[in-house]
């Protein structure tokens, strides 16, 4: 008799479940809380230079703020320059704070703390260069 499906496990091709199914599940979704709570320490940590903490709440209140350069009323491409610009402020604000400090206000898993650092890098590519070294400026 084979194993009863559970809902919150992972399983391959052939049916079965993948080892450790369970803790991915349960790390996927408690990493969104906990990169909340990343962000907002990293914001108030003195030690993440201040012009990245400028951009990561001046993106934010742009992303709040209804009058945007591209209006979100424009299904797809009204939050094109939301995401672009989230993605950097949240990119520079990992690649600014180090290692340590990243490792000191992280709550979850390392390994999910290193995918959402790869995932910041991969997203960062795609800010138009001219946007990014004009974020760089700030």
């Amino acid at each position: 008799m084979s194993e009863a499906i559970r809902p919150d496990g992972v399983y391959g091709p052939d049916g079965k479940p993948v080892d450790g199914s369970t803790s991915i599940v349960r790390d996927t979704v408690t990493a969104i809380p906990n990169f909340v709570k990343l962000l907002w320490r990293l914001g108030q940590d003195s030690r993440v230079p201040t012009g990245s903490r400028i951009l990561m709440f001046s993106s934010l209140a742009y992303v709040l703020f209804p009058i945007d350069f591209l209006p979100d009323v424009i299904p797809g491409v009204g939050q094109i320059d939301d995401a672009l610009l989230i993605i950097y402020a949240v990119n520079r604000v990992l690649r600014t704070a180090g290692p340590d400090v990243l490792d000191e206000h992280w709550d979850g898993s390392p390994n999910v703390l290193n995918l959402i650092r790869g995932a910041s890098d991969v997203g960062a590519t795609l800010v138009p260069k001219r946007l990014r070294s004009l974020l760089d400026r700030i």
